[in-house]
């Protein structure tokens, strides 16, 4: 069986029409089932799913309808496939995956598969990053607006105001091999795979899905102004490689912060709590991801 997943909510300028025209024609065919995103995660699909064998799943949405979807395909062992209907498509960007909606359909029925990693925080899978501390804590409020009605970017501005205003350093452990590295950091960034900076939604690229590592960026404690405006250059330039951050590529390890049983991230977009300590590492060539030939 083939199952799709489709988020109807996802992005801003989509290309609807494109998108209805690709879903009916997959219709047509009797082993698929089309299945929207809040059916899937309020468990409607949850049983047919589970106990189906699962040949290809496609994601029709934006970052957070590909990790879920990813994770349906890492659990079933199937192939992925993704049709960018977001409002940054980063994963598919930073995997060359057309961006144009039919011919995205078309990669269904003519693609090959190619292995990629996945990386892994506790018991959940992230297709783009994982970030702890100021970002995540603005995801967090930007969610909370838009349960008071406020839209996306609206809600992302209030947010990001407010925690400027209240941002402050974590006491952040490192553990690695038994060994315990201490840093003080308003921001924990761990990339699925290698990233370059320097674009409007800031993460401009990435070099390989195929490196087997995690890359981790710390923001360093130089106050809220500098940090605000640190990260408002990094959509000008490659901010991984200045003074300002410092960069490691790990396979494995854990984060533990101060006096926390329990903290708020932001996993690929979407605002998550996660229990601690946050145990991080890659599972390389695990990814059935479909691409254009």
């Amino acid at each position: 069986m083939k199952l799709v997943i489709w988020n109807k909510k996802s992005g801003v300028n989509n290309d609807n029409d494109a998108i209805l025209d690709g879903v009916n024609k997959l219709k047509e065919s009797d082993d698929v089932v089309i299945c929207e995103v809040e059916d899937l995660l309020s468990g409607s699909y949850k049983e047919k799913v589970d106990t189906t064998k699962l040949t290809h799943i496609v994601a029709i949405g934006g970052d957070g309808t590909v990790n879920i979807s990813a994770t349906k395909a890492v659990q079933h062992d199937c192939k992925l496939v993704v049709i960018p209907a977001g409002t940054f498509n980063h994963f598919a960007k930073h995997n060359d995956l057309s961006l144009d909606i039919p011919t995205a359909f078309e990669v269904f029925e003519n693609g090959q598969t190619e292995l990629i990693d996945i990386g892994k925080v506790n018991d959940t899978y992230f297709c783009n990053f994982v970030s702890v501390g100021f970002y995540a804590d603005v995801i967090h409020e930007r969610v909370r607006g838009q349960k008071h009605e406020l839209s996306k970017w609206p809600s992302f501005l209030k947010a990001l105001i407010k925690e400027v205003k209240v941002a402050k350093s974590m006491r952040t452990i490192f553990e690695l091999n038994e060994t315990e590295v201490v840093k003080k950091t308003p921001l924990v960034f761990v990339g699925n795979g290698k990233y370059e900076m320097g674009s409007f939604d800031i993460l401009n690229n990435r070099q390989s899905l195929k490196e087997h590592c995690l890359q981790v960026l710390l923001l360093k404690d130089f106050g809220k102004v500098k940090m605000l405006a640190f990260m408002l250059a990094a959509m000008s330039f490659d901010a991984t490689k200045s003074k300002g951050i410092e960069s490691i590529s790990l396979s494995e390890f854990s984060v533990h912060i101060a006096n926390s049983e329990s903290v708020a991230v932001s996993l690929d977009g979407e605002a998550v709590e996660l229990s601690l300590p946050l145990k991080f590492k890659t599972c390389p060539s695990t990814l059935q991801l479909v691409k254009s030939c």
